[in-house]
């Protein structure tokens, strides 16, 4: 599959168009503006594209940080989630965990955070 194809959500395009985030938007958005900690809604912008920060999370208890922001020329949503920036703690218990059974703290809040926002639906 593709990126912008989801074969399972009608509502979402399946072709990318100009104004859309390329990757090297993305790649500023998850290294420089996620680190940020906006206050939302503001407008913020990457690459000649504004993006309106539309939710933010941060300083929760398991390290993972989430910035959401939406495209002003086609609504585009973009979730951009930060790990911890700590190696003792979190990132080790994190990703020694990605190789077990249990399910790492951070993922559980990164889907959390995905379902129990209303701009998602």
């Amino acid at each position: 599959m593709s990126r912008g194809t989801n074969l399972s959500d009608p509502r979402i395009e399946t072709e990318l168009d100009q104004d859309s985030a390329d990757d090297k938007d993305l790649i500023q958005l998850a290294g420089y503006h996620a680190y940020q900690m906006y206050e939302d809604p503001t407008t913020i912008k990457v690459n000649g594209k504004e993006f309106e920060v539309i939710d933010t999370e941060f300083g929760t208890e398991t390290g993972l940080d989430a910035l959401t922001v939406r495209n002003v020329e086609n609504s585009e949503l973009i979730v951009v989630f930060v790990g911890s920036d700590q190696i003792i703690g979190d990132w080790i218990d994190t990703n020694i965990n990605l190789i077990g059974d249990t399910e790492p703290a951070q993922l559980l809040k990164a889907k959390g955070y995905i379902e129990n926002r209303g701009v998602f639906r």
